[in-house]
């Protein structure tokens, strides 16, 4: 503005010159061109600066632009970046939810899979115990039989009575208790190498091929007897034995039958109630792994008893059978290390000598033997006991007392068979 009224002013005075006016002066008119050059410069440099002031205003407006567009990529990139992870979160979760599903399912299979099995088993277990109960009340029937075809030998007459028992009662045996638990089984069972676990052993055990003991043994605390199946003469052939050799305190047996509830059965029809009870699971594992193995370690052990790490107890006993023994109250499963435990709780429990019945049948501890001349009454309770020991106390005495290994040799030749002779059909 100032350079254009400055300019204004310099063609008016150029215009009044012209027509003759002079009404200024040179020097003023130099002065005012030199103050309209002064002007001209001023807005020159104006012009100069706001240019450079417009130059610079576009330089960060661009740069500005440029920032904002970087800004908004790394947004952009960023968001995208976001979204990917986003996307791949879910695709975990799903993956996740997919799996968690999958495991889901397959519980759920498991769970119908094990609950059908459970059913089966459950059905299987019906079965198998209408089996038993089958089983058991046929072998109850037999038992019944057998006792009262036992009954029936023995209520006939002996043939020279007066004879024999004279005999008997002249020897003046006495029915005495002596201290020791007696391992009773069939031979090859386990009794010799059970010994040998808790240091016990009166010989080297041997397989079941050889005869085994051939006679009572009797250690500080246990007696190993002479190898039988668990049978009716078997029991009536060890009564025998045990009057003449003393009975023992307390009885441990030996089982290889699965089935112990007849074994039981018929112990407890004369008598031996609730004994303590060894169940090997397996034999051959007993004789070779335990004895020719674990027994030179136990004899060289303090303790005395040998003490398994790991499976080897649960390897060697059938802890199937304890369970099932234990649950019906037939007898005290036991372990070569829980012998002295076991025996405490029986002297706890007040349970008496399995072979009381027994020795209250023959007269009663420390009384003795004494036989009548006269046919007994069978309805006198013991009576067939009485009868059926008598006959075996006369097989055993003409036939096998004295001779090398009679012992041995009347536990496995004597049988009911021979009552026959000695009786009137």
């Amino acid at each position: 503005r100032a350079f254009k009224q400055a300019s204004k002013q310099a063609r008016n005075f150029c215009k009044m010159g012209s027509s003759g006016s002079s009404g200024y002066s040179q020097k003023y008119v130099d002065d005012l061109r030199k103050k309209n050059e002064a002007a001209e410069r001023r807005f020159l440099q104006q012009m100069h600066d706001l240019t450079v002031q417009a130059q610079t205003s576009k330089a960060q407006h661009d740069q500005t632009i440029l920032t904002l567009q970087s800004q908004q990529r790394e947004a952009s990139l960023e968001n995208k970046m976001k979204l990917e992870l986003l996307k791949q979160q879910q695709e975990a979760t799903k993956a996740q939810s997919e799996r968690a599903l999958a495991v889901l399912q397959r519980q759920q299979d498991e769970a119908k899979a094990q609950s059908a099995r459970a059913l089966e088993s459950m059905e299987e277990m019906c079965r198998d115990t209408k089996e038993q109960l089958r089983t058991q009340t046929q072998q109850n029937e037999e038992l019944k039989k057998q006792m009262s075809e036992l009954r029936k030998k023995f209520e006939a007459p002996l043939r020279e009575r007066k004879k024999i028992v004279t005999k008997i009662n002249d020897m003046e045996l006495v029915i005495r208790v002596r201290s020791g638990i007696i391992l009773m089984g069939s031979k090859g069972v386990g009794k010799s190498t059970f010994l040998h676990l808790i240091r016990e052993g009166l010989g080297k055990p041997s397989n079941s091929s050889s005869d085994g003991t051939k006679k009572f043994q009797y250690g500080e605390k246990f007696i190993d007897s002479i190898g039988a199946d668990i049978s009716i003469s078997s029991i009536l052939k060890l009564i025998v034995l045990c009057i003449f050799n003393g009975f023992p305190s307390d009885l441990i047996l030996f089982a290889a039958n699965p089935r112990i509830e007849n074994m039981m059965a018929i112990m407890h029809r004369f008598g031996l109630a609730r004994p303590m009870l060894v169940m090997f699971a397996n034999i051959r594992v007993v004789y070779d792994e335990v004895y020719k193995k674990i027994c030179p370690m136990v004899r060289d052990m303090e303790e005395g008893v040998a003490r398994f790490q790991g499976p080897g107890k649960e390897m060697l006993y059938d802890e199937k059978m304890y369970e099932r023994v234990k649950e019906a109250n037939l007898a005290f499963p036991t372990y070569h290390d829980t012998v002295d435990e076991t025996l405490a709780d029986r002297k706890r429990l007040e349970v008496p000598n399995p072979f009381k019945q027994a020795i209250d049948a023959l007269g009663g501890e420390n009384k003795a033997l004494v036989f009548s001349t006269d046919p007994p009454d069978f309805k006198e309770h013991n009576a067939h006991l009485r009868e059926a020991v008598l006959a075996f106390i006369s097989i055993y005495m003409d036939n096998y007392m004295g001779r090398a290994d009679g012992d041995l040799k009347f536990m496995n030749e004597a049988n009911l068979s021979m009552i026959d002779k000695i009786r009137q059909n």
